[in-house]
């Protein structure tokens, strides 16, 4: 499910991976709609924040104890990989329905799925280790989890009020 809060605040691709897996498996496709207008942004505070980070951090933590290690991380990026290439396949399908107009299938599925390969994400939990695990342990705690996502809410909060305002979301958003 798309959380805006989670758009709007991105800090790395670690928390974006936990958030698009549940922590049963990743969830099935939904078809994909004709395209809508941006999400509207809201205010986020500091604790909202923190909580989302927080529940991103449990998700992946797959054996509860506290650590995600580098084998939960590429459990959490292959769960995000399958449920990214079962929405890419939607996807493919409703573009190819859309240029078969004619319904005689002429430009066949298999063609068609084959000169447009889905997006590869990287499985192994290396590169995400590398970047949170600050002590250099092999796993990563809640702290390191939430050093860099604290730190891009800091820099989107300007008056370090503890919420990012829809203002400061934008103004940082155009900065980009």
């Amino acid at each position: 499910m798309f959380n805006p809060t989670r758009a709007c605040i991105a800090f790395g691709s670690l928390v974006l991976i936990a958030g698009s897996v549940s922590a049963q498996g990743a969830p099935a496709p939904r078809p994909v709609a004709a395209p809508t207008p941006a999400v509207v942004a809201k205010p986020v505070t500091r604790t909202m924040f923190t909580k989302d980070v927080d529940a991103s951090f449990q998700r992946v933590d797959s054996n509860k104890d506290g650590f995600v290690t580098q084998i939960e991380i590429a459990a959490a990026e292959a769960r995000a990989q399958a449920n990214v290439q079962a929405q890419f396949t939607v996807r493919r399908k409703q573009a190819f329905d859309r240029l078969d107009t004619n319904k005689d299938g002429q430009v066949s599925f298999a063609e068609f799925a084959a000169g447009s390969p889905g997006p590869k994400l990287a499985t192994n939990g290396q590169q995400a280790l590398a970047q949170l695990d600050t002590n250099k342990d092999g796993r990563v705690t809640l702290v390191e989890f939430r050093v860099p996502a604290m730190r891009r809410f800091e820099r989107i909060d300007a008056n370090r009020d503890g919420t990012a305002t829809v203002e400061e979301q934008r103004k940082l958003a155009g900065n980009r």
